[in-house]
């Protein structure tokens, strides 16, 4: 049974043409118009924190209530059942899965030319999306097909071959899975470690790279598996902070992408973030040149499904702004952001609420460069106010802003209580790191000078200070804090 608040996260993370397919589906699912469990749907996703004595008060006169955790959990799984439909067509695991379901049924029918085709198919897709853990259940499968004639259907070579695909088969899969497990090993370790902070921390790191699979893999190895060993290594130079080399990796990933359009057309979502991560390393490294070119690669996709198209539109703003914002041009993104309000505004609320918040606080930086102050508080004040992102550091970054804002404002009468709120909540959520230490004492001392030049003497100071502090602890540092920096070493004029 679905946990309370997990038919509320649920809810929350449907777009908004799932929440529509949903409300169609429910309404033909069902034999009557009064519907309680859209009923239920509507009153939750209304909500911005989940209370259920809120929802048993709105539904006290139905009936429905007195066993409200029946329907909440039949809710949970109509609204996945729903999902189900409507991406039926969108991801090469559902197609698999409903041809192997097919198959089952054509067999239970002795319908056997029929289910080998639709095995045939299922291989073909499962091989050109790197699905490979499907392999063994769709040979499982041709195993009871040539059983079922009594291996009367294909001749002795034909046999041999299949012999030879079978156990080969189950050789792939265990390389993967050591892999896999090389991948699950170094995201454990960098979640307790985030970084390489002395010599013993990098010799743990070492360890995982230097093993023979990812020093000298196999030449035999499937694209899935290569694709699995360099997403590795690129998080090793990440932990590093080696951007060079993590650009670097990141460019082979998107050639080895780009020489398989096979499995693209099936997965473009694994193109769209592997050109992503390629323009954010060149971007980190100042390789600014190659990223306009990247953009309009980007740009140019053309996805077949709605899911992918909000996953493409969401990236192409979020890198186009990003590089406008590293390099500094501001009234560009600024007309960027205005010239296609409407078309942003519909990629945003298409998003899950951390995304959508992410991009607004984006948005919020640029008005903030571009002396929009007004504009970038409009977006600010909506992450504070989005109760859901609360636990997240972006709720902390965008009171960070709000800061930044108020003081360009010049209202300075503000700044006491402000920079206090923003203490008590870091302190609240134990996430005083080094970062918010240095800006939080810095921006104390710079609220209270008056003097222009004593201002940008103390500014360059500012930076140098928050400059030290990201380079001594740069796993540490999210890109928000990045563009925070920037702001301050635009306002230095350094």
């Amino acid at each position: 049974m679905a946990e309370q608040n997990e038919l509320f996260q649920l809810i929350k993370s449907l777009n908004r043409n799932e929440k529509g397919y949903f409300r169609k589906f429910t309404k033909l699912n069902s034999e009557n118009e009064d519907n309680n469990y859209l009923r239920l749907f509507d009153a939750i996703d209304a909500q911005e924190v989940y209370d259920e004595t809120e929802i048993r008060e709105f539904f006290k006169e139905q009936k429905f209530v007195q066993q409200l955790h029946v329907t909440k959990n039949y809710l949970f799984k109509l609204i996945l059942k729903s999902l189900r439909n409507y991406n039926s067509t969108t991801t090469a695991s559902i197609q698999i899965n409903e041809l192997l379901t097919e198959t089952e049924v054509l067999i239970s029918k002795q319908m056997f030319k029929a289910a080998k085709k639709h095995l045939q198919k299922a291989r073909k897709l499962a091989l050109e999306s790197c699905k490979n853990n499907y392999l063994p259940i769709i040979q499982r499968w041709e195993d009871g097909l040539h059983i079922a004639n009594r291996f009367q259907d294909i001749d002795d070579h034909e046999f041999n071959s299949f012999r030879q695909s079978f156990l080969e088969t189950f050789d792939d899969i265990k390389t993967t899975a050591e892999y896999e497990m090389l991948y699950a090993q170094l995201i454990r370790l960098y979640a307790k470690k985030r970084t390489v902070k002395n010599p013993n921390d990098k010799l743990e790191f070492d360890a995982i790279v230097q093993h023979p699979l990812i020093a000298n893999p196999p030449k035999s190895i499937g694209l899935y598996t290569k694709m699995v060993r360099l997403d590795l290594l690129a998080f090793y130079y990440s932990a590093n902070a080696d951007q060079k080399t993590y650009a670097e990796v990141n460019d082979q990933i998107l050639k080895l992408l780009s020489a398989h359009p096979e499995y693209t057309h099936h997965v473009p979502y694994s193109l769209i973030h592997a050109l992503q991560n390629t323009i954010n390393a060149y971007t980190a490294v100042g390789n600014f040149a190659e990223v306009p070119a990247l953009i309009n690669r980007l740009s140019a996709l053309k996805p077949r499904f709605e899911r992918d198209r909000i996953s493409q539109a969401a990236v192409l703003l979020n890198v186009q702004i990003s590089y406008y914002l590293r390099t500094g041009q501001f009234s560009d993104a600024k007309n960027y952001i205005e010239t296609n309000s409407a078309h942003i505004e519909k990629v945003l609320a298409a998003l899950p609420a951390y995304s959508r918040y992410g991009q607004k606080l984006k948005l919020a930086a640029i008005y903030i460069f571009s002396k929009d102050y007004d504009k970038a508080l409009l977006h600010i004040n909506q992450i504070l106010q989005a109760k859901e992102i609360m636990q997240f550091s972006l709720y902390e970054e965008a009171k960070v802003w709000s800061v930044i804002a108020h003081y360009e404002l010049k209202n300075y009468a503000l700044m006491p209580h402000l920079l206090l709120s923003l203490t008590r909540l870091l302190i609240r959520k134990k996430r005083h790191t080094p970062f918010e230490q240095v800006f939080l004492q810095n921006f104390r001392k710079l609220s209270s000078l008056k003097n222009e030049q004593d201002i940008l003497h103390f500014l360059k100071r500012f930076h140098e200070d928050l400059k030290s502090t990201i380079s001594n602890n740069p796993s540490f540092i999210t890109s928000e804090q990045k563009e925070i920096s920037l702001w301050l070493a635009h306002k230095a004029q350094v």
